[in-house]
């Protein structure tokens, strides 16, 4: 239930563990050419906690963002989590025609239950994916 991002700042300037988490953080990011489902999972995060950071940080997560979901839409635009990123982060967005891949953008959906092909009642919120059970 913790954030994905790494703290802003340390008590030690230099702190090689907070310079290997941010450099963690954005090969997780950039490296969606390797995996764009690892970067799904970083927009989400970022979409979902860029508007509570400080101004500084919030103006650079906001660039970052809107270059992110540029290229999902660009590279990866069947993957319908793109657009719920965009929607998330209060972004112009298209709602998307079918379902996602994690269920953040689920609960971001107007109404997703005429896209389900499964029963509603078997959906399982347990991880972050879309996940059915007993069916």
């Amino acid at each position: 239930m913790r954030s994905l991002a790494p703290p802003q700042s340390s008590e030690n300037p230099d702190d090689p563990k907070l310079q290997a988490d941010q450099q963690l953080w954005e090969e997780m990011l950039w490296d969606k050419w390797l995996d764009p489902v690892m970067a799904l999972m970083v927009a989400y995060e970022m979409a979902q906690s860029w508007r509570s950071r400080p101004e500084n940080v919030r103006d650079v997560m906001k660039g970052q963002l809107q270059e992110a979901i540029g290229n999902l839409r660009t590279y990866f635009g069947i993957l319908p989590d793109s657009e719920l990123i965009a929607k998330i982060a209060g972004f112009p967005y298209t709602e998307p025609a079918s379902l996602p891949l994690f269920l953040t953008g689920l609960r971001a959906m107007g109404n997703p239950v005429p896209l389900m092909r499964l029963p509603l009642a078997n959906l399982t919120y347990v991880g972050p994916w879309i996940t059915w059970v007993g069916v």
